[in-house]
């Protein structure tokens, strides 16, 4: 999921093969990783900033599949 942008990963959320619910635990999980990690480099914090932003939209959108 690094170097994903939040659009690709929220589409990637709501696409038929993915399931919604272990996809936003599987971001959490990576939003956890790199959070806790103290020598981030500069390409793991915008990929934890773009994570973070898909984590809310698809949180503000709700599990369910929507277009």
């Amino acid at each position: 999921m690094a170097g994903m942008t939040r659009s690709e990963l929220v589409s990637m959320a709501y696409s038929p093969a993915i399931n919604v619910r272990r996809f936003l635990g599987d971001l959490i999980e990576q939003e956890r990783t790199l959070a806790a990690r103290p020598d981030r480099s500069k390409d793991d914090e915008d990929t934890l900033r773009e994570v973070r932003a898909a984590i809310a939209e698809i949180q503000r959108r709700g599990l369910a599949r929507s277009g």
